[in-house]
């Protein structure tokens, strides 16, 4: 198991990929206010700009990124924000470094949207369907639909269920579409962009609890390692995958499913001779500590050892397994020391080894 969609197929996605390749090629397509606001809180809009010649906006979305801008100005005597979650107030502390970063991250996409005049459209009421979808549905959400279904274009957005709603109801086809995270994806395949960009974005949406972000062995290999000639190894990069969320039950994940995705990943990194103990000993103890479960964390890192014992041990004879795979285990034993007591842990190492 080397793959993960979440809730979402691998057919799904690869469609997606699909639409996004047309769109770096040129194929037009209409940006609606979710992946709007995504790409521009973060300022990636600018990174991808360029590679989207044929980019078009409803007005509605730049209205609505000047409305956001306008929240992050900061007014003399504002201290903070007051929340309310599960049935409790809350109050942050006003950050505002970041607040004038996030507003200048929304006023540089702005000016890039409004760069090309005639490449922004508006569409009034008047001219839509009298369905809900279309009436009550904020302008910023539902016009780029819209648009796309009169002009046979695709849509850039983080709300494909909208697109299904609409053609439900007004029996409009909907348009070809792609999220933003399958956008920088296929940049980043087409090595347009570094797969630090990808995996910072994937962080960011993750933290908003975006639905259906693919996580794989290949990908979180690529953010310990880098995937660049010379390794620099970054063991806690494993955390913006957010694995608390994105290999949840309640993000729609089975615990094996989870649980088979990240020995996958491990046992690769066990059998490398390149890697020293010590790293993988840091790469065990990310695993370790922000894997979902119920269980103790010792209970999970001692069933990670067992897999990994079973797997060497079935596996030895087809693979090169190096001897610094039982000194690399042993370590792992004695890091599991410290969730809990000193519990009599004897790895079953065949001697052949």
């Amino acid at each position: 198991m080397n793959r993960l969609h979440c809730s979402g197929s691998v057919e799904e996605l690869n469609q997606q990929k699909t639409v996004a390749r047309k769109i770096i090629a040129g194929k037009g397509f209409y940006l609606d206010g979710t992946s709007a606001l995504m790409l521009s809180e973060i300022g990636f809009l600018q990174n991808i700009y360029d590679f989207v010649p044929s980019l078009r906006v409803p007005q509605s979305v730049i209205s609505l990124l000047l409305e956001l801008r306008d929240k992050f100005e900061y007014h003399p005597g504002h201290s903070g924000h007051l929340g309310y979650a599960k049935g409790r107030l809350t109050f942050s502390d006003l950050d505002r470094s970041r607040g004038e970063a996030i507003k200048m991250n929304f006023e540089n996409s702005i000016r890039l949207l409004e760069s090309k005049p005639r490449n922004i459209s508006a569409i009034s009421l008047a001219n839509k369907s009298s369905a809900f979808s279309e009436q009550k549905v904020p302008a910023s959400l539902s016009d780029a639909c819209i648009l796309a279904q009169k002009e046979g274009t695709a849509v850039l957005t983080e709300d494909f269920l909208y697109l299904k709603v609409n053609e439900m109801e007004t029996k409009k086809p909907a348009p070809e579409y792609c999220s933003s995270l399958t956008l920088l994806r296929v940049l980043y395949e087409q090595k347009k962009i570094p797969f630090d960009d990808y995996l910072e974005y994937f962080g960011y949406l993750s933290s908003y609890r975006v639905r259906f972000l693919p996580v794989t062995s290949e990908d979180m290999e690529k953010a310990v390692f880098g995937d660049q000639t010379i390794k620099v190894i970054h063991p806690e990069q494993l955390r913006k995958f957010n694995f608390p969320l994105t290999l949840s039950e309640e993000y729609g994940v089975t615990p094996g499913t989870a649980f088979q995705l990240v020995v996958h990943f491990f046992m690769k990194v066990l059998i490398d001779d390149s890697v020293l103990p010590s790293t993988v000993e840091r790469i065990f103890a990310e695993i370790v500590s922000l894997f979902p479960t119920n269980e103790s964390r010792k209970a999970l890192g001692r069933l990670l050892l067992a897999v990994a014992v079973q797997f060497a041990q079935k596996n030895r004879q087809r693979l090169i397994i190096g001897f610094r795979v039982k000194e690399k285990l042993d370590t792992k034993a004695t890091f599991l020391r410290a969730y809990g007591p000193d519990e009599p842990f004897l790895l079953p190492w065949p001697s052949s080894l």
